[in-house]
């Protein structure tokens, strides 16, 4: 695969994945919001690191299940 195959699947996978993420911060868990915000920074000129940040996210809700909001 070329360059510009490679950054478009990056592109595809980090929306995929951030935008799951995004709807969290203003129902449960606006502990997420600063960093999808920081994280939305770079959806211009990802890189895997931006990717692994993503999935750190991830690891990190499937480890705090029961921190929210509860009204």
């Amino acid at each position: 695969q070329n360059t510009e195959q490679v950054n478009a699947l990056r592109r595809k996978l980090y929306l995929e994945k951030f935008g799951s993420l995004n709807y969290l911060p203003t129902i449960t868990r606006p502990n997420l919001a600063y960093l999808l915000l920081m994280c939305r920074r770079y959806m211009a000129n990802l890189t895997q690191d931006h990717i692994d940040t993503l999935d750190s996210v991830y690891a990190y809700l499937k480890g705090t299940p029961n921190a929210s909001i509860s009204y």
